[in-house]
């Protein structure tokens, strides 16, 4: 099973090739989590920390308001600018790779 894929932003959906005209922002790595939650990386911008992680229960990540409010409260004063990855729990990640056909690759 592979641990990592990328989520193609143009698309709309997962694969683990790159087309190498594209731009860097069409693709954010998306990688197998082992612990039931999502979390997202993002880059901020701040002067004295440039990457913040945001960690969501399932049932936070599915309800909007509560993963707003988790949201603004991670953030606080930094000023999220770019999504960097994300970190599927392990059955929706094995979902989509089943879904966009990607067992076929190695990890």
């Amino acid at each position: 099973m592979i641990s990592n894929m990328l989520y193609d932003v143009f698309a709309n959906e997962y694969t683990k090739e790159m087309d190498p005209n594209a731009p860097p922002e069409r693709y954010i790595p998306t990688y197998r989590g082992n612990k039931g939650m999502y979390e997202e990386t993002w880059e901020v911008e701040d002067n004295n920390c440039n990457i913040l992680n945001i960690t969501y229960t399932i049932d936070e990540y599915y309800d909007s308001e509560r993963h707003n409010a988790r949201f603004k409260l991670v953030c606080g004063n930094h000023k999220p600018v770019k999504l960097r990855s994300f970190t599927l729990p392990e059955e929706k990640f094995d979902e989509y790779v089943h879904l966009f056909g990607l067992e076929q690759h190695d990890s």
